[in-house]
């Protein structure tokens, strides 16, 4: 199964690339008001119940240095990170048969993809 976990600033590139050599991690840069963001939580919470990936949700009111680095401009903001290597990035709200699509063709693309559910 896989997991949600919350990103911080401080410990953002030390968790990112140690657990992203288990799994490959999906950080959604997101807003509190921000209404697509909240469309996101719902797709997130299944796709971590379905697939065996990490879901590191990086709140960019809280925690700006990170995306101001990364030149976050947007929320949501997706990135897709494996081996400590950003993968892939996607912009705006993303449908969960979208985003599943999105994860197994970089999975397939590094080697596999394990899904749980489905």
């Amino acid at each position: 199964m896989g997991e949600i976990i919350e990103s911080k600033d401080d410990e953002f590139w030390s968790v990112i690339k140690r657990r992203s050599k288990e799994k490959l991690i999906i950080v959604e840069f997101y807003s509190p008001r921000c209404f697509p963001c909240k469309m996101m939580d719902p797709v997130l919470e299944e796709v971590s119940k379905e697939m065996d990936v990490i879901i590191a949700k990086h709140n960019v009111r809280e925690n700006s240095r990170i995306p101001l680095s990364l030149k976050i401009r947007a929320v949501p903001t997706l990135i897709f990170v494996k081996d400590g290597e950003v993968v892939k990035v996607k912009r705006g709200f993303t449908k969960k048969e979208k985003l599943e699509e999105m994860i197994e063709e970089i999975m397939e693309s590094l080697g596999g993809v394990r899904r749980i559910v489905g």
